[in-house]
Formats: C-alpha cells, sequence, structure tokens
C-alpha cells in the first residue's frame, strides 16, 4: 500500500485512483494506493522516498486491492498481478530495494477457502478446454469449493510510534538483518535506524548471546493444534478465533515472560530448541540473578536495555525504552513510563567514544568515556534512546532531524 500523503499524486491520477483507495487506516488523513493500481511514476516516486528513508526491503503480499484477487489461481498464476508485480520490480530496482513476495496470501482470501474469489477471478480465466485438463486436486477447489504491525488501532499517535519504533530496534538488537512494518506511518523511525547502523564499522559483526535458554518442550506443546478446543481435523476451523485461543496458552506466554526478563535485565539471550551446552531451562533463567552476569552496559532505573556487541572490535549498539503495556481495544501496545536514567559501562580498558541518541528529540550527545564511564541522562525521562560506545570516532550527525 502505497499513502497518498506521500506519493501526492495529481487531480487527473487521483481520480482514476479515487474508486480502489484503501482508507480502512490513513496516513495524515488520507488513504493508500495499491500497488496493483499505481502507475509507474507513482512507482518509481514510491520506491525514491523509500530509499531516501533507508528502507532496502518490501514485503509483498500476492494479492490486488485487500482483496481475493490474489496471485495462486488454483494452481495458475493470475496474468494481471504477476504482471503488475514484475512492474513493480523493475520500478524498484534502480533505488536497490528488494522484495520478499508471499507466494500465498491469507487463507480465507485464497481460493482454496474462499468461493468469491473462485468465481470472479479463477473460473473467467478458464476455457472449456482449460477445464477439462485440471487435475484431481485443482478440481476439488475450482468445482467443487464451497503477519510488527498495528492495524485498525485505537490508539493515539505516539503509541503507534512506539510500536513501530520497538519493532524496528527489538528486531535489530535480536540479530535481524532488518524489519518488516505493515504500514508506513512514520518515515523518521525508518531513517535513523540506517543512519546509525551507517556509522558503524564496516565490518560489524554482532556476536552470539552467550546466555542460552531452552524453550524446546514449551514451544513444542505450543505448537500442538490438537491440544486447543477450536481445532478441527477434517475440517476448516475460523483461523483468527483459533490464533487467538493459541496466543493465550501458557507455554507461548512463559516464552514470551523470559524474552521480556531480558530485557528487564539487559542481557541478551538465545533461544535453543534442546537442553546441552550449558543452556538454562525457563524456570532457571526466571531464577538467575543478573548481577552473576558481567554486563558490558546496565541501566539503573528501570529502563530496558537490549545491545549488540561487535565480534571484531570494541563496538557496542544498545536500544533503551521504558514501557508498561496497556490495552487499546484488542491489541496489547507499550505506552511510555516516566523514569529515572543513567548508564553504567564495564567494558575493557580503554577510553571510548560514546553517542546518546535521543529519539524523541533527534539529539546527539557525544563523550569521552572510561572503561568503568557513566552517563547520567536524566533524573526522570520517558525518552527513548540508542546508545553508541565505540573506540573509534564515529559520524553521527549532532541533530538526527524528525523528517
Amino acid at each position: 500500500m502505497i499513502p497518498v500523503a506521500m506519493v501526492r499524486p495529481d487531480a487527473k491520477e487521483l481520480r482514476r485512483l479515487s474508486p480502489h483507495l484503501w482508507d480502512a487506516q490513513t496516513t495524515d488523513g488520507l488513504g493508500h494506493i495499491d500497488l496493483f493500481d499505481a502507475s509507474d511514476e507513482i512507482l518509481r516516486r514510491w520506491f525514491r522516498i523509500l530509499a531516501g528513508h533507508g528502507v532496502t526491503a518490501i514485503r509483498l503480499f500476492p494479492r490486488a486491492r485487500v482483496g481475493t484477487n490474489v496471485l495462486d489461481l488454483c494452481g495458475r498464476p493470475n496474468p494481471e498481478l504477476k504482471a503488475a508485480f514484475e512492474r513493480a520490480f523493475r520500478a524498484a530496482r534502480p533505488y536497490g530495494i528488494r522484495f520478499l513476495l508471499q507466494i500465498i496470501p491469507e487463507p480465507n482470501l485464497s481460493c482454496y477457502s474462499n468461493d468469491e474469489s473462485v468465481k470472479n477471478y479463477v473460473l473467467p480465466g478458464l476455457s472449456p478446454a482449460e477445464m477439462g485438463r485440471l487435475t484431481p486436486s485443482q478440481k476439488r477447489f475450482i468445482v467443487f469449493n464451497g503477519e510488527w504491525g498495528v492495524l485498525y488501532s485505537a490508539a493515539a499517535e505516539d503509541v503507534r510510534r512506539l510500536a513501530h519504533r520497538d519493532g524496528l530496534w527489538l528486531s535489530l538488537m535480536a540479530h535481524s538483518p532488518g524489519s518488516m512494518q505493515w504500514t508506513y506511518e512514520f518515515p523518521e523511525e525508518y531513517r535513523r535506524p540506517a543512519a546509525i547502523i551507517a556509522a558503524l564499522p564496516k565490518d560489524f559483526s554482532p556476536e552470539r548471546p552467550k546466555l542460552a535458554v531452552d524453550i524446546g518442550e514449551a514451544y513444542r506443546q505450543f505448537h500442538d493444534n490438537t491440544r486447543y478446543p477450536l481445532y478441527s481435523p477434517d475440517k476448516l476451523f475460523p483461523a483468527v478465533p483459533f490464533l487467538r485461543q493459541k496466543q493465550t496458552d501458557a507455554n507461548l506466554q512463559r516464552i514470551f515472560a523470559a524474552y521480556r526478563r531480558s530485557l528487564d535485565i539487559g542481557v541478551p539471550v538465545r533461544f535453543t530448541m534442546s537442553r546441552g551446552g550449558g543452556s538454562l531451562s525457563l524456570e532457571e533463567f526466571a531464577a538467575l540473578e543478573a548481577a552473576t552476569i558481567r554486563r558490558p552496559i546496565r541501566a539503573t532505573g528501570g529502563y530496558q536495555l537490549a545491545y549488540l556487541a561487535d565480534t571484531r572490535s570494541r563496538t557496542w549498539l544498545a536500544y533503551l525504552r521504558s514501557r508498561k503495556v496497556e490495552a487499546f481495544g484488542r491489541q496489547f501496545l507499550g505506552v511510555r513510563v516516566e523514569k529515572p536514567l543513567r548508564i553504567d559501562l564495564d567494558l575493557p580498558p580503554g577510553q571510548y567514544h560514546a553517542y546518546l541518541i535521543d529519539l524523541d528529540s533527534a539529539g546527539v550527545r557525544a563523550s569521552k568515556l572510561a572503561a568503568q564511564g557513566s552517563i547520567d541522562v536524566a533524573a526522570r525521562t520517558t525518552h527513548d534512546y540508542v546508545l553508541l560506545v565505540t573506540q573509534q570516532r564515529a559520524h553521527l550527525s549532532q541533530k538526527m532531524g524528525r523528517g
């Protein structure tokens, strides 16, 4: 989906697009253009904006206009949608943007479980001769057939912004190469990680967390679908209500509690599927005393902290936030909590450059610190911060604008 407010089509183009704009969710009060309907100029304009904000990849759902016009027409590729996607790939290539294309759409939109898809898009594209050549598995559906994002949210803009920010930074702190979002509401939230990561050493390679936590048995029980009341072995069951049953499962909650504790004590962990190699059980990790673990960066005052350590140089990158979870309808989102914040270092001997980036004011505080140095950030604050500590001077703007 392409926000009208960002690409600003002219009046003639907007009239052409208006019948198909998606406005169930808006950006700056305006709807969104489906990639299927976008002109070449709109596509180029959009990809230029994304690249300027540091975006390098887009997840693409194989459907048009959030409907049942999907790429997979029960075993045949949809020629119109295929052509639209190939046109988008060509437009994105000069800007270095790649695509993660999901081959299968949401199950309830596909021809395998939706009569409308079969009637409106599958059958009209088949000649009588093609109907006769269908395989038995295709005939079963054609002839006899009966995703970190905040969508449709009642939450305020600042809360939605925090969800985007957390999704981006916590993904990076978990060693992901990037983060995919459902919507593109806050461009500067993408641009800042790109600018900060560009300031890291060129060969920056995060070390693997030393602490391992075994989640194997809890994870396997969580995925045993037969344990849930809505499961049926011989007929389709409602996907979304079934997913909500799984989300309340105690095994999933135990795994999430371990992740939350790693943020609370500022100790990175990796989850494993079996015991061995010194891994801890979920219960052992829950009882672990944080003071028994050496932490190169510590947040004092109640802030959560996640960090990466470089394997090749004395460089650390950390994300600090203070949150509590509140309900917004069916969504549970993090909101700010005011707390004191001091950052204490426990690094190998040497002198270091520290850069504290305030993600809310967009300011950068640079300082030189000893290995056991401290940064008194604020007596009380709700802001989110990124800390870069390195022995080499980094090239960071002293003001990372809000865009």
